[in-house]
């Protein structure tokens, strides 16, 4: 699959998503169904910025790194989008829940890069 088919297909994706989020969040009503609804809310939302910051990623990557290889800009934005996506979501949900502080936000941020130096420290060791 070529870069720019994977773009399109990701941008028309997120597209979809970010309508399909605008129309839950104006048809669904979290009383009615409260736990359909609240899933949907935070499923569209989630993928939503998922595609939203893997693009943006990539694009700020190409802008500033020229000399890394597509595949390479690809994984990073995808994996960093999925990690961003995720702590906006369960920044949301701990809010709802009333439990958001700067402890919880600070916990979830070391688990995460905790993780992403994972990620890179298995990529090291394959080269």
């Amino acid at each position: 699959m070529t870069v720019r088919k994977y773009f399109t297909i990701l941008t028309i994706t997120t597209i979809i998503f970010w309508l399909l989020w605008i129309a839950v969040v104006n048809l669904l009503r979290p009383d009615d169904n409260a736990w359909l609804s609240v899933s949907l809310f935070y499923l569209t939302f989630f993928f939503s910025c998922l595609g939203t910051f893997t693009i943006v990623g990539y694009y700020w990557r190409r802008l500033l790194s020229p000399q890394l290889i597509t595949l390479t800009r690809m994984n990073i934005a995808l994996r960093q989008g999925f990690f961003f996506s995720l702590l906006i979501c369960l920044c949301l949900l701990l809010q709802s829940m009333n439990k958001l502080s700067a402890l919880a936000v600070f916990i979830i941020l070391i688990i995460l890069s905790l993780v992403e130096f994972l990620f890179l420290s298995a990529i090291k060791s394959e080269d």
